[in-house]
């Protein structure tokens, strides 16, 4: 058995590659939506275990790049999307604070129920989105607009901006958003 692998390795991972592509192709041009990150719901597929996914992307980073190359290439992904690829993709220690943090980040996540106790318990709330964030699309926060479609102290709000709403000509905008002109 081990004698097959061995021989065909080339032809499994190439293989392997193309389903990832077609099923990435199809999600994107049925524009199904996919859970936010990793899947973690039922019916989308196998599961596999996060620190293993890591390992191998943190071994074989050329590939990564090779794919996120011919992703831009395609116009599959954004310049952006790209670069942030290869920025956070640049040295084993780049890669462990990444997943590191993400790690620590995703443990401290509240759920959704325990989001909307504590907004009922403050005076005021202002969610504010960026426009045209790709990293924290303003969708992202429907399901909690729903939970707290009664407590009138909580609002949604958009501005005029991408992901960074610290640079200075967006942050004018959030302040005004927030406490008014």
């Amino acid at each position: 058995m081990s004698h097959f692998f061995l021989n065909n390795f080339n032809v499994l991972v190439i293989s392997w590659i193309v389903v990832g592509l077609l099923t990435f192709l199809f999600l994107v041009i049925s524009k199904t939506r996919t859970p936010y990150g990793r899947h973690s719901e039922n019916g989308w597929g196998l599961m596999i275990n996060n620190s293993w996914a890591w390992f191998w992307m943190d071994r074989h980073e050329q590939w990564v790049w090779k794919w996120s190359d011919t992703l831009l290439k395609w116009g599959l992904i954004s310049k952006h999307l790209h670069g942030f690829i290869y920025f956070h993709s640049s040295s084993h220690a780049m890669r462990m604070m990444v997943w590191k943090g993400w790690r620590g980040h995703r443990a401290c996540w509240p759920g959704h129920s325990a989001i909307v106790t504590a907004l009922a318990q403050v005076p005021n709330v202002d969610f504010v989105f960026g426009e045209y964030d790709k990293i924290i699309p303003v969708r992202n926060a429907n399901r909690l607009r729903r939970m707290t479609r009664k407590l009138t102290h909580v609002s949604f709000r958009t501005v005029r901006s991408g992901h960074n709403l610290l640079k200075p000509e967006t942050m004018n905008e959030v302040v005004r958003c927030i406490f008014g002109s």
